[in-house]
């Protein structure tokens, strides 16, 4: 017991191990149930050294009282034999040794997750200690850590060996049994044993198999409490080896910690495998390196590794879903440029090649099947939603949740793909379901203080709110998500951010200044990280601000300006993030002229509409039309109010006439959209689609 980790005190760990244990030390296991075989206990014979399967099915209940000593004497005097560990617990508990307490086990909602089987180790947890579904309630043992330590020392060397060896080879078959499981791995249960096996093989000095188990940990579960568990284990075997591999599993992690740190083994895993001939590892750094380029808005670069590490997969001899992963990531490239309808068009050409290849990989795959389908998925939904195909976004959405699902994710993984469909909720007029989803991802992120995924949820809520139309409220939403994404700054978040608030400001039509300053800082921060449409989108938007201001209306003309106002917002450190972007301030000075010269083409604001935007920024209008049409209600007083302000500016005048007409009862959408042009095309069929959606 004090040679285990306090995480695996518990029954169920224990019942599984004893028998293997027990070997490893020359002993057997003394049982006194009647028709027994000497030497085993029911919760032990069946299974294989290490092997947890049929053990865990058939874990012995933990007697009420402690068993009297006839059951215990016959083992202790008999040569070579030990109790079960049941009597054993038992009596260590009467001694107040150890003290037991059960586990309650996470309400599974009305049943066990999909392809959770009983007797089996599950990914859910309570208290980080592992569960067994389908068996009696395990108990967990707590003891002292004074006597934990003493009792350690004084075991001989034989024993702590045996223990070391005996977890590592069960939590090691935990993992596999995982990854192999017929109908879909169980990701929970790797994530669980990857973290548990690691203290043991570090002991035994298996640096190898630990870095393998925590990696097959991470790229299941990304969470904040996962990072900072597996990091100093993985710094310890990546410096004790010097491995190109060991330093990209670092890496891996440190991305979302210290991005330069990571970059610089990224870039030093990559020269070293690509010099020693190991190809297969120098691909594995070159994605790992996409992946942080990306996330820097260093798009061009990213481009350029992911074509470097499709060679590197070739030479490497890998299989076909590695071959579709290095697409895949090209893919999610394109979609941050703004390539949106190429990667629509893409994804469904690789959703048929996928529908060609085996559901399991092979020795030549250096990826997971479920992953490439997963990121194939997003990286197409993500493009939908730029593009406003709202129903497209769910469907691609759910087909990605469903193989999460299916593999036995953790909550927090789960979470993340549930919360994408609270966007397209909001854009088809969903918005109860989009306030319920909202509230539950916002108390599951909270709870893993997952500040990036927190800052998201925010800006959703607050496109919710404006939809809506509580405008203040928004405003204050996306306030506080700006704040949060400057705290682990990702450009493109921190980019969406500053356009949004400025969408606000402009709606409430108190802080022009600010608004100004926030929609510039968006342009500015997309120009120089290379995100070329949502560049011009936000230059459009801008143009069309100018176009209706007042000429007197002065729009900030220096960088320093446009800092020094956006800064106003609590958390905002916009000159730093220009200043890492470009050192050169002559440089972003020429920057910011070139987006206001642009904003000022009287054609800027008619070029290639960005009609997703405008989609947006009408979406509490559509819904108030449908509303009102849906229930035979009068519209609400702020949309009259909102469309007699439209209907003097002439470029809405046109599809405020037809919005009227549609409210009128008019239907003939031939008739309606005589004249429009695409963005008003687009908004007033968006308008009728909603209609014939259910109230």
């Amino acid at each position: 017991m004090a040679c285990l980790e306090d995480n695996d005190r518990v029954s169920d760990v224990i019942e599984a191990t004893w028998a293997d244990l027990c070997r490893r030390l020359g002993r057997l296991v003394y049982d006194p149930a009647p028709g027994s075989v000497p030497g085993e206990s029911p919760a032990s014979a069946p299974a294989a050294p290490g092997a947890p399967g049929a053990a865990l099915a058939q874990v012995l209940p933990l007697a009420p009282e402690p068993l009297p000593a006839p059951v215990l004497l016959p083992a202790l005097d008999a040569p070579g034999m030990v109790p079960a560990p049941g009597p054993l617990l038992a009596a260590l508990a009467a001694a107040a040794l150890i003290e037991a307490e059960p586990l309650i086990l996470p309400d599974a909602g009305g049943g066990a997750d999909a392809g959770e089987q009983p007797g089996e180790v599950a990914g859910a947890s309570s208290g980080d200690r592992p569960v067994v579904r389908g068996g009696p309630q395990p108990v967990a043992y707590r003891v002292h850590p004074g006597v934990a330590a003493a009792i350690t020392a004084q075991a001989g060397q034989e024993l702590r060996e045996a223990a070391d060896a005996g977890l590592a080879a069960f939590w090691r078959t935990v993992s596999r049994q995982a990854r192999e499981r017929e109908g879909g791995e169980d990701s929970g249960a790797v994530v669980r044993a990857g973290l548990a096996a690691a203290p043991y093989l570090l002991r035994r000095g298996d640096l190898d198999t630990a870095g393998v188990l925590l990696e097959q940990a991470v790229l299941r579960d990304g969470s904040p409490g996962t990072a900072a568990a597996v990091l100093p284990s993985l710094r310890r075997i990546a410096a004790a080896t010097g491995e190109p591999k060991d330093a990209v599993r670092l890496a891996r992690v440190l991305a979302g910690v210290d991005a330069g740190e990571a970059e610089r083994l990224l870039r030093g895993a990559v020269d070293a495998a690509a010099g020693a001939g190991d190809c297969r590892v120098a691909s594995a750094a070159a994605s790992e390196l996409v992946t942080l380029l990306m996330a820097a808005g260093r798009l061009a670069e990213a481009l350029a590794v992911a074509g470097q590490k499709a060679e590197f997969t070739g030479r490497a001899g890998l299989g076909p879903w590695s071959r579709l992963a290095d697409q895949a990531l090209r893919l999610q490239v394109l979609g941050r440029m703004g390539e949106h309808a190429q990667v629509l068009a893409e994804t469904e050409t690789l959703r048929a090649a996928m529908a060609a290849l085996p559901v399991r990989g092979d020795a030549s795959e250096a990826v997971n099947p479920w992953s490439v389908r997963e990121v194939i998925l997003h990286t197409g939904y993500a493009s939908a939603l730029a593009t406003g195909e709202w129903q497209r976004c769910l469907d691609l959405n759910a087909e990605a949740a469903a193989s999460v699902r299916q593999r036995g994710a953790g909550v927090h993984e789960v979470t993340q793909f549930r919360f994408r469909d609270a966007s397209p909720l909001i854009r088809l007029g969903r918005l109860g379901e989009a306030g319920r989803l909202l509230a539950e991802c916002q108390r599951i992120f909270e709870d893993q203080a997952d500040t990036p995924m927190l800052a998201t949820v925010l800006g959703a809520r607050a496109g919710l709110e404006d939809a809506l139309g509580h405008r203040q409220a928004a405003a204050d939403l996306v306030r506080a998500a700006l704040r949060l994404f400057y705290a682990r700054p990702e450009l493109r978040d921190i980019a969406i951010g500053h356009h949004n608030l400025a969408i606000y400001l402009g709606e409430l039509g108190d802080d022009r200044a600010g608004q100004r300053a926030h929609r510039l800082a968006a342009a500015l921060i997309r120009r120089l990280s290379g995100m070329a449409h949502d560049l011009a989108g936000t230059v459009r938007v801008l143009a069309a601000e100018l176009r209706g201001d007042d000429p007197a209306a002065r729009l900030p003309a220096t960088v320093a300006r446009v800092v020094a106002t956006a800064e106003l917002t609590e958390g905002v450190r916009l000159g730093a993030l220009l200043a890492a972007l470009q050192p050169d301030p002559r440089a972003v000075e020429d920057a910011l002229a070139e987006i206001l010269r642009l904003a000022a083409e009287p054609q800027a604001a008619d070029s290639e509409p960005d009609i997703a935007a405008d989609l947006r920024a009408w979406e509490p209008v559509i819904a108030d039309i449908a509303t009102a049409c849906q229930t035979g209600q009068e519209p609400p007083a702020e949309l009259a109010e909102f469309l007699d302000e439209q209907a003097k500016r002439p470029d809405w005048a046109a599809l405020v006439a037809v919005l009227r007409r549609i409210l009128a009862g008019e239907r003939d959408e031939a008739t309606l959209l005589t004249g429009l042009d695409p963005i008003e095309t687009a908004i007033a069929r968006e308008t009728l689609g909603r209609l014939e959606q259910p109230a």
